[in-house]
């Protein structure tokens, strides 16, 4: 009887348990259903989207008309382009591709993500590669532009196209800065290329020195002025210039620091860059160094922290002359803040 009663309790405890992992499977189920089906409307909703995203940037591309375009994103999606042609697997695999832009759950595009092509380079914000959705709604603007001769669209929200066009009027005026092929800087450059007039006319006249009636600019060229004064001394009296010699070159230095080339070229460059901060901007020349507050003599790298020049200055703007024969560099860049708008 006992055997029996617990056979039968046995039994029921075996249908109770097939009986919950029968349920806990069709819950399992039902939620991976739930999360497919959730995932097909997540890129049903954004193919919408992007199909208005993509026609009227074609539209914009092919009329140059400033458009605009309500845009209903995933909250927490990315909006994306691509440097280098690196676009995700898949994706944007027509040979005539000039962009990819994508919308992706994930920033790095390797899951849930909706792509179109484009003959056209395409560019987010000021050069943004990744833009994050984390809101339900943006309006973009979309406009057509140029970098160099190279045609662009660009997508960003609204008031950005009139950032990203005084920023690149300011990139503009810093690179043109003491550019000789610009006639506005020619006068400037002159202020400077003609302070090196004396330094042809400085010959070695010591019988028997293998310098023998060479100019500076010969035996050591124009860009050996950046070497600090005592280096330049001690390199003039080793190849057998006399010290004479090395006070002609120092005169004219002085001549220049005082002079009012250096104070034009000042007035001019805090025209591009007045932010009230010392050393807004470096002006490296064959005779020294321009701030704000005047000529500095020796190597830009010997005046300031290499550091401080990679983190918190601009690229340099590297101009190349050649000046009756000789080979100078005039390079120029401002504090990172001079940059902004």
């Amino acid at each position: 009887m006992n055997n029996k009663k617990g056979r039968l309790i046995s039994e029921a405890s075996v249908k109770l348990v097939i009986s919950v992992l029968v349920l806990v499977m069709l819950i399992g189920l039902l939620i991976a259903v739930y999360y497919i089906l959730v995932a097909e409307n997540e890129l049903q909703k954004i193919k919408k989207q992007m199909d208005k995203l993509e026609e009227i940037t074609k539209k914009v591309h092919q009329s140059g008309k400033l458009s605009t375009v309500d845009f209903f994103p995933i909250k927490g999606w990315y909006l994306k382009t691509f440097p280098d042609f690196d676009f995700p697997i898949g994706a944007c695999v027509d040979n005539r591709a000039e962009s990819c832009l994508c919308v992706c759950d994930q920033v790095n595009c390797k899951d849930k993500f909706d792509c179109r092509w484009f003959d056209f380079k395409v560019r987010l914000g000021y050069n943004l590669q990744s833009f994050y959705l984390r809101d339900a709604i943006y309006q973009f603007e979309i406009s057509k532009g140029e970098i160099g001769s190279e045609e662009l669209v660009s997508i960003v929200e609204p008031g950005i196209i009139e950032v990203i066009k005084r920023t690149e009027a300011k990139q503009e005026e810093i690179e043109e800065f003491l550019d000789p092929e610009v006639d506005e800087q020619e006068k400037l450059v002159n202020a400077i290329t003609s302070t090196f007039d004396p330094l042809f006319e400085i010959k070695n006249d010591r019988e028997g020195s293998p310098d023998y009636g060479k100019n500076f600019v010969e035996k050591f060229g124009l860009n050996s002025l950046r070497e600090s004064h005592t280096t330049l001394k001690d390199k003039m009296i080793t190849f057998g210039w006399g010290d004479e010699n090395y006070e002609e070159v120092l005169r004219i230095y002085f001549d220049f620091q005082k002079g009012e080339g250096v104070k034009e070229i000042v007035e001019a460059a805090d025209k591009i860059c007045n932010i009230d901060r010392s050393n807004r901007y470096i002006i490296e020349t064959p005779l020294g160094v321009i701030t704000e507050g005047g000529l500095k003599g020796g190597d830009v790298h010997a005046l300031f922290n290499p550091m401080t020049l990679q983190d918190f200055y601009s690229i340099p703007t590297i101009h190349e002359i050649n000046y009756k024969g000789a080979d100078m560099e005039i390079k120029f860049r401002v504090w990172n803040d001079c940059l902004k708008p």
